[in-house]
């Protein structure tokens, strides 16, 4: 159990930020002396102290010798981010995060701050609970900031509640269903144009941000298109550990119905490469059989056999939004809407 001391420092910590972070306590104004604070929270100065020390780490206040503790202008900026991930990033099916990883890292090395990874070793069922290591650096204000990538439902409600400014893909804030909701606007007007009547649709993650099979032909009607459940092809469980095999036992799935539809999207671009395994391996014709819009991020490009458009993430601009996000909170400014709006190639 927290002793009183511990419990106290805390609550005088917290309530300061907040103060701080709504602006009832403005750039260059000074604290009152330890005593005095020490007797407005009836403690000693020992724990004011203590609670100073983090508003310290965190570049809130700054200490001048013989001036006393004023508040600190935030224009000074970050000097160290955490970047969280919830799997492994060397993960066959990561490598959008690690692209987006690469790229903050390298954004924030030209901008002279620090970033510090941390990797989530658990299963997905047990990440219900906060990650001790980067847990430490947070309350200790080791970092300014935390980026989440390759989040679940799970980690993302603990992440949520820390406090401190946070950008992470799947929360309220950012989400990917831009993404698909722009994707399937896209490649459903692509194929109406290109004759098709009837859509598909593979996509391996089942999650709360993604749209369920009402949205799925919501959209596709906007275009004329009409569809079925059983070629809505979506995870039937949160966990996909292949998203290859994925598209390749799914696409064999739907080409195994008698009625099949005439356009299909597939996304993202791991479930691309195991779609075009199966439709080789079926010997089905592009686009005379089957006409196809896949997925694609910017610089992780596959081999496709066919001339078929690409709806295409830039991951620069993934990554620049995440930034952009966390620092707009850390300056106590409304974060800026963010998306990851895709263009159609082809």
């Amino acid at each position: 159990m927290e002793d009183t001391a511990g419990a106290k420092y805390k609550q005088i910590t917290n309530h300061l930020r907040n103060l701080i972070q709504q602006g009832k306590l403005k750039p260059g104004m000074r604290l009152p002396s330890l005593p005095v604070l020490a007797k407005t929270w009836h403690t000693n100065s020992f724990t004011v102290q203590s609670a100073l020390t983090p508003l310290a780490n965190e570049g809130l206040i700054e200490r001048r010798p013989k001036l006393g503790t004023f508040i600190r202008h935030r224009n000074q900026g970050m000097t160290s981010v955490a970047i969280y991930s919830g799997a492994d990033l060397c993960h066959r099916d990561s490598a959008f995060y690690q692209l987006v990883s690469r790229h903050i890292q390298s954004i924030y090395k030209e901008k002279k701050i620090k970033t510090r990874i941390f990797i989530d070793p658990r299963l997905p069922e047990e990440m219900d609970s906060p990650l001790p290591g980067l847990m430490k650096v947070v309350e200790r204000r080791e970092v300014q900031g935390v980026i989440g990538l390759m989040l679940n439902v799970n980690d993302i409600r603990w992440l949520k509640k820390i406090q401190m400014p946070l950008a992470a893909l799947f929360n309220t804030e950012i989400t990917t269903e831009s993404k698909y909701a722009e994707s399937m606007k896209l490649a459903f007007a692509r194929l109406a144009a290109d004759g098709c009547r009837t859509v598909g649709m593979i996509v391996p993650a089942l999650h709360p941000c993604y749209m369920g099979y009402a949205d799925f032909k919501k959209a596709a009607n906007r275009d004329g298109l009409e569809t079925q459940p059983a070629w809505f092809r979506r995870a039937e469980d949160e966990r996909v550990d292949d998203y290859e095999s994925f598209g390749y036992q799914q696409f064999k799935k739907l080409w195994a119905y008698q009625k099949r539809p005439d356009g299909l999207l597939i996304t993202p671009d791991a479930t691309c490469r195991g779609a075009i395994m199966a439709i080789l391996e079926l010997g089905v014709q592009i686009p005379e059989d089957l006409q196809l819009v896949f997925h694609r991020n910017s610089g992780l490009d596959y081999f496709c056999p066919w001339q078929v458009p690409f709806v295409v993430v830039e991951i620069m601009d993934v990554a620049m939004g995440l930034i952009a996000h966390l620092d707009a909170q850390y300056f106590n400014t409304p974060p800026p809407p963010f998306q990851i709006p895709p263009r159609l190639v082809g």
